[in-house]
């Protein structure tokens, strides 16, 4: 987000040399610090609507398309109330050029600078590959639990190596890995078998609770237990989860409104 506000405003800078000395026909400009308005509207709609939109999540930075995406969609968001903005406030002595130059260039370099990013991950994690990778043994359905590890190959910059994945239904010529019974695990015995700094069980939302003996042998061991939920498919909203503190969390499915009187 630092990055993002630094940007804006050398966005605003950029704009207000392009618009006070290479486009100078409509007239001379105020002094820099009068249109800082501008600024004051921008960076917190930007930021909301960053947010708002998972602009700031690991994944967007999965494909370019899908980060020019994200921008693009903010950016409209944000230009839209800028425009309102200087609309209900009368600002009219405030120079339209120089908003347009300024919604174009701050376009331009936020995009850069979220490709830039991506491009320090990808290094960040080429690099991280020749050091000491976080080791985690995933347990879980053999479909539940190749959706975790094509998800960890999809952010190699979290330096996560699979060493094993335990299996109840998964075959060995399939994946070739160690398996377990579906029942009746001795997980203290299990994880004598491995060294690993966390483990992940994947698993459906209904079966949460079975993974409490696995939980409570890693807490044992002192290694990092995390628990992977396959939720139900819902095409018309999205899943949230907030943390109400002393380890109660809330898990909210948040439903868009299909009626078009609702929307």
């Amino acid at each position: 987000m630092l990055a993002d506000v630094a940007t804006l405003v050398i966005s605003y800078v950029a704009a207000y040399s392009i618009r006070s000395h290479l486009i100078t026909l409509p007239g001379p400009l105020r002094p820099l610090h009068y249109y800082l308005i501008i600024l004051w509207v921008a960076v917190p709609a930007w930021i909301l609507a960053g947010q708002l939109m998972r602009l700031y999540e690991s994944a967007t930075f999965r494909s370019q398309r899908e980060l020019f995406k994200r921008v693009t969609q903010v950016q409209v968001v944000c230009s839209l109330i800028l425009l309102s903005c200087m609309y209900l406030a009368m600002r009219v002595e405030i120079s339209r050029l120089l908003v347009e130059s300024f919604l174009f260039a701050s376009w331009a370099l936020l995009l850069a600078e979220k490709l830039t990013i991506r491009i320090c991950l990808q290094r960040f994690a080429l690099k991280r590959g020749t050091l000491r990778l976080w080791r985690a043994l995933v347990v879980g359905e053999a479909s539940l639990a190749q959706s975790c590890i094509r998800l960890l190959g999809e952010h190699p910059h979290w330096g996560v190596e699979v060493v094993d994945v335990l299996s109840p239904d998964a075959q060995p010529a399939q994946f070739g890995e160690q398996f377990v019974a579906a029942q009746d695990v001795d997980w203290h015995c299990v994880l004598r078998q491995y060294v690993v700094d966390e483990v992940i069980a994947v698993t459906r939302w209904q079966k949460l609770s079975e993974t409490e003996p696995l939980a409570m042998a890693c807490a044992v061991r002192g290694i990092t237990f995390r628990a992977m939920l396959a939720m139900p498919e819902w095409n018309l909203g999205e899943y949230r989860v907030s943390d109400l503190g002393k380890g109660n969390y809330l898990l909210s499915l948040e439903a868009t409104p299909q009626a078009a009187w609702q929307l």
